[in-house]
């Protein structure tokens, strides 16, 4: 086993090349990313559908899932089954999260699977990280990296003289003979 420095982030030891911060630890490839292929697959249908009960059978009881304004357009972390109801009625039939898929499996150790996703909602591309432990998720993360049908702003954000937000108009120092303030 090849044991670089140690992080929360993990790579299968398939002699790929790494970030020299990441572990690398031998796992079972297969076992591992049809774990991970199984439950996102049953997790975009399930929301899909949408079936929040058969969402909730795929996390842990006390999972836990932290959206960064993908779903929710706030921060918000929703621990337990409870909790993460309570987010999906609010959002769900709105936000229409869709397309799930894998982009990278990130490994497996100590029972803990991990893998970034991808997906996308109503209004943005979004990304995920996903713990799973014991075939159910421990940790979703969600959040928005790319707004759908928004042109980005100029970057001259200044009124009708040009001038560039942030910059202060001061007077001309020949007319003016006070204290500037």
């Amino acid at each position: 086993m090849d044991l670089l420095l140690a992080s929360d982030h993990v790579e299968r030891d398939d002699g790929a090349h790494g970030t020299p911060y990441r572990r690398r630890l031998a796992m079972d490839r297969t076992a591992c990313e049809t774990m991970l292929e199984t439950w996102v697959t049953a997790f975009g249908t399930a929301l899909n559908r949408p079936d929040i009960d058969r969402v909730l059978d795929l996390f842990e009881p006390e999972g836990f899932w932290r959206d960064l304004s993908a779903l929710t357009w706030n921060v918000y972390t929703a621990e337990g089954h409870d909790a993460i109801r309570a987010m999906l009625s609010a959002c769900l039939a709105e936000i229409a999260p869709t397309a799930w898929k894998i982009d990278q499996v990130l490994g497996s150790s100590d029972g803990i699977h991990q893998a970034l996703l991808s997906f996308k909602t109503r209004a943005a591309r979004c990304s995920a990280v996903l713990r799973l432990r014991g075939g159910r998720c421990w940790t979703l993360l969600t959040a928005v990296t790319e707004l759908i049908g928004f042109r980005r702003c100029d970057t001259n954000l200044g009124g009708p003289t040009g001038e560039r937000s942030g910059t202060a108009r001061r007077p001309n120092s020949a007319s003016h003979s006070g204290p500037i303030a």
